[in-house]
């Protein structure tokens, strides 16, 4: 699950005033959008194996200690200090051996050693264990020069993790360290956030699904596979795709059905005010209150922030590298949101290789490169100009965006900048 979240105030140095009320701020957009999200309650119990991605429900904490018992942290011989007396060097006779998942003797002659395995338990009474490599050793005996410090090379019962210890706090997402981490303290299912239901409406009769036949004035939906990738990364469930006609009423009465069945409607296109978009008039037709209806920011400026009901509509726009932008710094801090996530900030600064123009009035978001580190640690990104909505190769070929604030006209190289990296 993505966690992306951005504090305020300026954030993007945009003021709404300034384009005649029109449009909203990044940061308010992001503001308006919170309001709009009503955060999925249900949760469900899943096995440990199924837990990937989802976020959790409840405190993870722990039940048994870990470790659970005094092990061997390294292949050697467990002995006590207490038979080393005199002066050395000293030979004491091995009497038995442990390896990991057998339980030790319960009694052994003083005066001699037990080979140990790494993992296996601490025979009672031994102080420490000596490494393989620190002694000579025959099949029977071993010969050391010195007694090895109280306590080494063992690794004690509790030392890591205390029974009753809180692991992991309600609304972690659960990637592979978290669900060792719940392995190794014996967690064998978790209790996590039932996902939130997604339906995507594509709109445009001249979106035709890749690997289809082109007509004149056809273009393949890129739309569709790329937001579909980014929500199931952010544990989103799909349960409906549509390919929606540029028709008004057919796109209401989809909107009032599927706001029934779903947490989350996401559409691509039609939020523009050309005679063929028809998402704003249809979502109001549908009873859906618009929050934003366009944001101060390049590219993407259409995006659509809305709620039918207790469904939460983002209405992306068609072109792909906006689409792409705004879902991935507008929408998924709202999903993270919905999903229960705890979100923290990811933006940090670097600084720009070479020069950057920027027409002010909209914040912008542009594909950047790292390409290297400056002499503070910081890295350096490089950009290829102005963003073109519908230029694929430079989107991914980056590793983050770069926020060039609205009132921004020229950036020096070297300059500090804002940078979201991609997941």
């Amino acid at each position: 699950m993505s966690v992306l979240a951005f504090s305020t105030p300026a954030l993007c140095g945009c003021d709404a005033e300034a384009i005649n009320g029109t449009l909203v701020c990044l940061d308010e957009a992001l503001d308006f959008g919170r309001d709009l999200v009503l955060p999925v309650m249900e949760t469900e119990t899943v096995p440990l194996h199924q837990a990937h991605g989802r976020i959790l429900a409840e405190p993870l904490i722990a039940t048994t200690p870990s470790p659970a018992f005094d092990n061997a942290a390294m292949d050697g011989y467990a002995l006590r200090l207490a038979d080393f007396t005199g002066e050395g060097p000293w030979t004491l006779p091995v009497v038995g051996r442990i390896p990991a998942g057998q339980a030790p003797p319960e009694n052994w002659p003083h005066g001699t050693v037990l080979r140990i395995f790494t993992g296996a338990p601490i025979p009672q009474d031994a102080d420490c264990v000596v490494m393989q490599e620190a002694v000579d050793h025959s099949e029977d005996v071993i010969t050391l020069g010195c007694p090895p410090p109280n306590g080494a090379h063992i690794r004690f019962c509790g030392e890591d993790i205390a029974t009753g210890d809180i692991l992991l706090p309600a609304g972690t997402s659960l990637g592979p360290r978290q669900i060792a981490l719940a392995a190794g303290t014996g967690a064998g299912t978790l209790r996590v956030k039932r996902r939130p239901r997604a339906a995507l409406l594509t709109t445009g009769d001249e979106v035709i699904a890749a690997g289809g036949s082109l007509a004149p004035g056809q273009i393949w939906d890129v739309n569709t596979p790329m937001i579909t990738a980014l929500l199931e990364d952010a544990g989103i469930e799909i349960t409906q795709i549509w390919a929606m006609p540029d028709n008004h009423n057919t796109l209401r009465d989809q909107l009032i059905k599927t706001a029934k069945e779903v947490d989350l409607i996401m559409t691509s296109g039609g939020v523009s005010v050309g005679e063929e978009d028809h998402v704003h008039t249809a979502l109001r037709a549908a009873g859906g209150h618009i929050a934003v209806a366009g944001v101060a920011v390049k590219p993407g400026k259409p995006v659509t922030l809305a709620r039918i009901g207790g469904t939460l509509v983002i209405g992306l726009p068609g072109n792909p590298v906006s689409a792409y932008t705004t879902l991935y710094v507008l929408g998924l801090p709202l999903l993270d949101q919905m999903s229960g996530a705890t979100s923290s900030s990811r933006r940090r600064n670097v600084t720009i290789e070479a020069p950057i123009s920027h027409k002010p009035g909209r914040c912008e978001l542009r594909p950047a490169q790292i390409v290297g580190q400056c002499g503070s640690g910081l890295d350096v990104v490089e950009t290829g100009g102005t963003v073109k909505s519908a230029s694929l190769l430079p989107l991914e070929r980056a590793d983050g965006l770069i926020l060039i604030p609205a009132d921004v006209e020229e950036l020096p190289a070297g300059s500090l900048i804002d940078f979201i990296p991609f997941a």
